[in-house]
């Protein structure tokens, strides 16, 4: 009889419900406490482990830190219109001075040999006159633009020059900063970062497609521009660029400075009696 009621007695524990363990129970409960406790600590901990490398991802995106002077700096990737240029940038007009060197890498059609050398082009603009000081190997020539049309002074006056034999191996539109600016206009600005010095660099991205509208594919060049202490610095790598407009050039950068915004002093190229004369 003992052995039948002791198995009844078990029987009618294991029928009891999980509530009513947890009611009778003070053991079974502390210890259905401590395992939802556990599991609880078990949770929370990969829940903040993963928000820690969340975060870190984000931050290592959107912060950079200057190793040369610790100059924390925020990074904004979202792309935006070209049209939201560089403050700076938008005062450049006609009045600024600029020093441009391009860093050439071709191959000679006629010894089919790699050469590599720099052009620099260097002066200042004022309204509608530009003043171009060409550096080469050789030398150096000063050329001058009115409107449309290049010149060169001589003993004798002013004499016309043809493009071309200002911009003999690149072109004008990829040098002046007026051509540049238009490049830009074509461009997306890819980010911006700002530094707590104030400077800020920006990114453009221009699609090759965009400028040579017969090519199709999605090469790009890109535009670096960094804005500090009223100096604009450019970095364009024409490398993609002239890939398709010249195959015998392997690479192209242009690296150049724009100063004295605003603050060139006016000068003349043509007096009244030489515009008259060149028909301008």
């Amino acid at each position: 009889m003992k052995k039948n009621k002791k198995q009844a007695d078990i029987q009618k524990e294991k029928d009891l419900s999980f509530v009513e363990k947890m009611k009778t129970d003070k053991k079974y409960s502390a210890k259905v406490q401590l395992i939802g406790y556990g599991v609880f600590v078990v949770v929370l901990i990969i829940y903040l482990n993963l928000s820690s490398m969340g975060s870190n991802t984000m931050q290592g995106n959107n912060v950079i830190n200057n190793v040369s002077g610790n100059e924390g700096s925020s990074e904004n990737t979202e792309q935006v219109s070209a049209s939201d240029k560089s403050s700076l940038l938008e005062k450049v007009n006609d009045n600024y001075s600029y020093d441009m060197v391009i860093d050439i890498k071709r191959k000679n059609i006629e010894t089919n040999q790699e050469e590599d050398f720099d052009l620099r082009y260097r002066g200042k603009a004022y309204g509608n006159q530009l003043e171009i000081n060409k550096e080469i190997v050789n030398g150096s020539e000063l050329y001058y633009k009115v409107d449309n049309n290049y010149y060169r002074k001589s003993d004798t006056g002013v004499e016309f020059v043809k493009e071309d034999v200002i911009y003999d191996i690149i072109g004008s539109e990829y040098i002046e900063v007026n051509n540049i600016l238009k490049l830009l206009d074509k461009a997306s600005l890819d980010h911006v970062t700002d530094y707590s010095s104030g400077k800020k660099e920006y990114v453009y991205h221009l699609m090759v497609k965009d400028v040579i509208v017969s090519y199709q594919k999605d090469d790009m060049v890109e535009i670096e521009i960094e804005e500090e202490n009223g100096v604009l610095k450019l970095d364009i790598d024409y490398t993609n660029l002239f890939r398709v407009v010249d195959d015998s050039i392997l690479e192209c950068e242009l690296e150049g400075t724009i100063t004295s915004i605003g603050e060139v002093e006016e000068f003349v190229v043509l007096e009244d009696s030489e515009e008259s004369a060149s028909g301008e």
